[in-house]
């Protein structure tokens, strides 16, 4: 009983001294606060700060919004850039084609101007292919190949040389214009490679004035002929009248070839006189070039047979000289002994032509040889 006392009066003391303190903490609010730690003060809302973002955000929203009755003008707001337009590409423009730009560079008639010689006869061998020569067979020998039937250099130059080798040399000698003949300047300097190229030309328009069968330009051949002449008499000198008129013949020839006419700066002829139509320079500078290239160009038969074509125009060139310098009115052609060493050098580059078409390397050097005989043969009499 004793020891229940005492521990009923305990428990009421012990209570009665939590409510005494627990009352005097509320009557003194101006004892500090127990500390509390750094990461529970920042978590804990004050009354002068929103408790998170989210509520900064709405409070910072809804002072932003005007009051009732505000007047205050509405923030402008600042318009977009209109869209940038894509750059404007400029581009060439079309070019425009008339038919007669097209002339001269395909064939207008396939076998009337590609085709060159006469047509085979079925069944018949063809003579651009003798038997003499097959194909894989054994090589013709020089001897019977130099022994060949030429035609006659007495002739028409049809027989002497082919209208597709006339027409090349036409093109070449006037590309050589397109270079000399650009300003007087150049003129100045190059005046005598145009005289060289418009006596060639000369001789070439009278050949095609002559010419039996078909060949281009033959109906302006009458006019081209003696400007040519006239255009390589002018240009003994590098005046500007002289360098005038060459360059109008050139753009004139240019019209010609792409189809055109050629105009009527001269009076057309009626007949060829050989007189008037190339000196003997010129004609000997062009024998001299072309005698070199063949040299070159029958060196060792793999030259020869890579450039079987230019061995062939050149053989053409050399052809044509010798019946030129043969005619009777040109310096030197009322001589028997003269006209016999041309006519030799013009039977010679037809062996060398029937070579070239046996691919005969051994023949068309021989023959080169020959030629280069027979001029130096002509010049111990008439250098």
């Amino acid at each position: 009983m004793l020891l229940r006392g005492f521990l009923t009066i305990w428990l009421f003391a012990g209570c009665g001294i939590g409510l005494w303190s627990g009352n005097r903490t509320a009557s003194n609010p101006q004892d500090p606060a127990p500390a509390v730690p750094q990461e529970s003060q920042e978590a804990i809302p004050t009354p002068d700060a929103p408790a998170d973002k989210t509520n900064q955000s709405e409070s910072a929203n809804a002072a932003q919004q005007p009051l009732p009755g505000d007047k205050s003008p509405e923030p402008t707001v600042k318009p977009k850039d209109p869209p940038r337009e894509p750059p404007v590409v400029r581009r060439a423009k079309r070019p425009q084609f008339s038919p007669r730009d097209w002339e001269g560079v395909y064939f207008e008639n396939l076998f009337r101007e590609g085709l060159v010689g006469e047509r085979p006869k079925p069944g018949a061998q063809s003579a651009a292919r003798p038997a003499a020569k097959p194909v894989g067979g054994a090589p013709v020998a020089p001897e019977k190949v130099a022994e060949q039937p030429a035609e006659a250099a007495a002739g028409g130059w049809s027989g002497v040389v082919a209208g597709e080798a006339v027409e090349s040399e036409v093109k070449r000698l006037l590309l050589q214009l397109e270079q000399d003949v650009t300003t007087p300047i150049k003129f100045k300097t190059d005046y005598q490679k145009v005289r060289q190229a418009y006596s060639l030309l000369s001789m070439w328009f009278a050949i095609i004035f002559e010419y039996e069968g078909e060949v281009r330009w033959k109906q302006a051949a009458s006019v081209v002929q003696p400007a040519c002449w006239r255009a390589a008499a002018n240009a003994r000198t590098d005046g500007e009248q002289a360098y005038q008129y060459a360059r109008l013949r050139k753009e004139e020839l240019q019209e010609l070839v792409r189809g055109g006419s050629f105009g009527d700066a001269e009076k057309p002829i009626e007949a060829v006189d050989w007189s008037q139509v190339i000196d003997r320079v010129p004609t000997m500078l062009q024998l001299e070039t072309s005698l070199n290239n063949l040299k070159t160009l029958t060196a060792n038969k793999g030259d020869f047979e890579g450039g079987l074509e230019d061995v062939l125009q050149q053989a053409s060139v050399i052809a044509v000289i010798g019946k030129v310098l043969a005619e009777e009115e040109m310096e030197g052609g009322d001589d028997e002994d003269y006209r016999g060493l041309a006519s030799e050098m013009t039977k010679t580059a037809q062996n060398l032509l029937q070579a070239c078409k046996l691919r005969d390397f051994d023949s068309a050097g021989k023959a080169v040889n020959q030629i280069e005989q027979s001029c130096n043969k002509c010049h111990e009499d008439w250098r």
